[in-house]
């Protein structure tokens, strides 16, 4: 009935303003993933396996993921901030005016711009929990070294982390969305990209097109949050 009735929300309310609360955003997420023909986990395409309508675990057997550490945050389902909180409230004075290691603590508590930046929908997907520890707030790249030995790997998935350098090397699969969502986030919020993120996500973004259930994922969270992501609109309009 919860999930008949959020559809049914859905229909109606297409103008409804950003969700602006971690908590709210993340039960979001889960219900409009629940919406797709075949959900997956961002970097390594685990099928998402609902045990109800705002709860889920990632398929690992069918994707060969192997556990690297965390036996228990990779039977999990997070959800990925693809650009890091820590990344975004770092622009924002509440975040440097924090005693170390309290900055998204002292943001949450005092700061609505941040709020609204760490909810919005079109920044989260659901990962595999340990690569989301993993990660961390690491950046992407296009290549690591194969023989650093601090590297991170996970059997079949493709996504590769290093440690020592603290970037990733995503799989293709996820280059595209990861793309699309960091140059929303860089035009809706004036964060600023390197002239190197700038190339390689405008890259991704025209080499990686759009899947059918990105383009649907970017219907709903319009529907819940007030706003589409241009850049995934405006490849879904060519398919």
């Amino acid at each position: 009935m919860k999930s008949f009735l959020y559809v049914i929300t859905l229909m109606v309310c297409t103008s409804l303003p950003a969700v602006a609360d971690i908590s709210s955003a993340k039960q979001d997420l889960t219900i409009i993933e629940s919406r797709l023909d075949n959900p997956t986990t961002l970097y390594c395409g685990c099928r998402l396996v609902f045990k109800s309508s705002d709860s889920y675990v990632p398929e690992l057997d069918g994707c060969g993921y192997s556990v690297r550490e965390d036996k228990i945050r990779a039977h999990r389902v997070e959800a990925e901030h693809i650009v890091p909180a820590y990344t975004f409230g770092h622009t924002l004075p509440c975040w440097m005016s924090a005693p170390k290691g309290q900055g998204r603590a002292q943001c949450e508590l005092t700061s609505s711009l941040f709020a609204k930046m760490e909810s919005d929908l079109h920044n989260l997907y659901p990962a595999i929990g340990e690569i989301h520890s993993d990660r961390s707030n690491y950046s992407f790249t296009n290549r690591i070294n194969s023989s650093d030995k601090t590297l991170f790997t996970y059997g079949q998935c493709q996504m590769r982390i290093s440690p020592k350098l603290k970037t990733a090397v995503p799989p293709n699969r996820s280059k595209g969305i990861i793309a699309r969502a960091y140059l929303y986030m860089s035009q809706r919020y004036n964060l600023a990209l390197t002239m190197a993120e700038e190339r390689m996500f405008k890259a991704w973004n025209e080499q990686y097109r759009p899947d059918k259930n990105e383009c649907r994922r970017n219907e709903l969270i319009e529907l819940v949050q007030g706003n589409d992501n241009p850049f995934i609109t405006e490849k879904c309009q060519l398919l």
